[in-house]
């Protein structure tokens, strides 16, 4: 028998032949019913079970020519009484409302379900507090079981407060030869980083361009955002660069350089203060500052070494001048580290206790050139973090916050604007005399305080109303908040009480920046 084309059928019209009729569903209403008759290929019925005698209930059934399986009284099969070859009549679309439904040895509430061994249904009962689930090999199938622990773990991602041998609680003893990993990439361990611009990404400040370290003078010595260099004494040629690598899962490093043939000794350092709002919860614990580093080929600090620090203080948002002096309240270096670099990316790590008192907390790297430069002569730092816990090399992979998240963190810091195209605008205010505007400017985000401004020439911007009037000064307005920035532009010839608009003078030369650091 074949199956034969779809037909639609009329009272007293055409005819109907075997194939037709054995294809069509039969119903019937017991499992002896079923159990007594055989069908051929393409043969198909509907069992009622009126009488509830088939297990998993009612449920529509086709003809297996080749099938042995085992009759289970119409979970999955039913064989014909008597029967000793193959054909067997199997279930179609089991649903999970039919196992729930079937008649286990079991109860149906909490027991896993799983297909056993010759494609048939089994249950697992509920297990008891204290068991874990295991899988053991049967044949080509995989049963699942409850055992008291699981051992022989080679690796364990796991979530805050956790060790390589734990009680687990419900889930029993997991032991491990392995190490565990602080993976800030999985689920549960959210962002533990105390570093902003850890990676070196945004760099607000100066961009791509390369910028001259001298001594410290406050805001004037920034590199990428958040992170301040400078020469403990005067010296040049010694400049510090976002620089791109893209490799080896690097996006940026900053490279600190020493120009060729310079002969400038001075120690340099880099550093970034907290927020003593990103400190407090700190206060006892255990932390662990981590970071990568790589000496260029002709790097001179005695010993390919450089020199990392975690200084804390018990004041409240003192500034990074003080840091530099050394005069925050109760200032105190914690813990040191001194690595040696090589040509190769190094991962660096350094676990210290944090004072209880601690309000504030500074990481500081710095290193002495010796000799005379060569053409690479020069260090780069990048993915500098700080988080709880102790952790080693290479136990801890990188935060990886998306970038707008990054350049809204350093925004809370520094915002510059600068025009994307001649002649943009970036406030509004209205004209209050013939010399002065009143303009505000939206700040992308709210900043740690009212900042400051720095302006470039102010003849670089110009109010604008029916007609442009060149700034001859521009400042910021005591009305500024933490939100907005106020201006006060001078100028000459306006009309007092007419709106306004606040942008460049047809020159990419304008710029301002926004400052709120530390």
């Amino acid at each position: 028998m074949t199956a034969p084309a779809l037909t639609v059928f009329y009272t007293g019209q055409g005819t109907v032949n075997g194939d037709q009729l054995n294809t069509f569903e039969q119903t019937c209403d017991t499992l002896a019913q079923v159990r007594s008759f055989s069908g051929i290929v393409g043969s198909s019925l509907f069992v009622r079970s009126t009488d509830g005698s088939v297990t998993g209930g009612a449920g529509t059934f086709y003809w297996n020519t080749t099938s042995v399986a085992a009759d289970d009284s119409g979970l999955t099969t039913i064989q014909p009484t008597g029967s000793t070859s193959a054909g067997r009549w199997l279930r179609v679309n089991m649903s999970l409302a039919t196992m729930f439904n079937a008649n286990f040895s079991t109860p149906a509430v909490g027991s896993l379900f799983y297909q056993g061994l010759g494609q048939t249904l089994a249950s697992l009962p509920p297990g008891s507090l204290g068991q874990v689930l295991t899988l053991t090999t049967s044949g080509a199938s995989l049963v699942p079981a409850w055992a008291a622990s699981v051992t022989g773990i080679t690796s364990l991602t796991a979530g805050t407060g956790l060790s390589t041998t734990t009680a687990g609680g419900s889930g029993g003893v997991v032991t491990t030869t392995g190490s565990l990993f602080y993976d800030p990439t999985q689920v549960g361990w959210g962002w533990r980083n105390r570093l902003i611009n850890s990676g070196m990404v945004v760099s607000q400040w100066n961009g791509a361009s390369a910028v001259t370290l001298g001594t410290f003078s406050a805001f004037t010595n920034f590199t990428v955002d958040r992170w301040f260099g400078w020469l403990t004494t005067s010296g040049t040629g010694i400049t510090a660069q976002q620089t791109s690598v893209q490799s080896g899962g690097v996006n940026y490093v900053l490279q600190i350089q020493r120009a060729s043939s310079s002969t400038t000794t001075s120690t340099t350092n880099l550093s970034q203060v907290l927020e003593t709002n990103n400190v407090v919860d700190l206060q006892g614990k255990t932390v662990t500052l981590q970071f990568r580093a790589q000496a260029g080929a002709t790097f001179s600090g005695a010993s390919g070494q450089i020199n990392a620090a975690i200084i804390t203080g018990n004041g409240a948002n003192q500034s990074s001048a003080s840091f530099v002096a050394g005069t925050w309240t109760s200032q105190t270096t914690v813990g040191t580290l001194a690595p040696s670099l090589t040509t190769s990316v190094q991962f660096f790590t350094l676990t210290v206790t944090i004072p209880a008192g601690a309000t504030q907390l500074g990481v500081q790297f710095s290193w002495a050139w010796t000799g005379t430069a060569g053409a690479n002569d020069y260090v780069r730092i990048t993915d500098v973090e700080v988080v709880p816990g102790t952790w080693t090399a290479p136990q801890v992979v990188p935060e990886r916050p998306p970038i707008w998240q990054q350049l809204a963190m350093c925004q809370r810091y520094y915002w510059q604007w600068i025009p994307a195209a001649t002649t943009t605008y970036v406030g509004s205010g209205v004209v209050t005399s013939s010399t002065n505007a009143f303009v505000t400017i939206p700040l992308p985000q709210a900043m740690r305080i009212v900042p400051s401004a720095v302006f470039s020439t102010a003849s670089n911007f110009r109010i604008t109303t029916a007609s442009n009037y060149t700034a001859s000064a521009v400042a910021l307005n005591t009305s500024s908040t933490p939100s907005v920035a106020a201006l006060t532009v001078t100028s000459s010839g306006m009309s007092s009480g007419q709106g306004c608009v606040f942008g460049d003078a047809a020159t990419l030369s304008a710029t301002i920046g926004f400052i709120a650091e530390l």
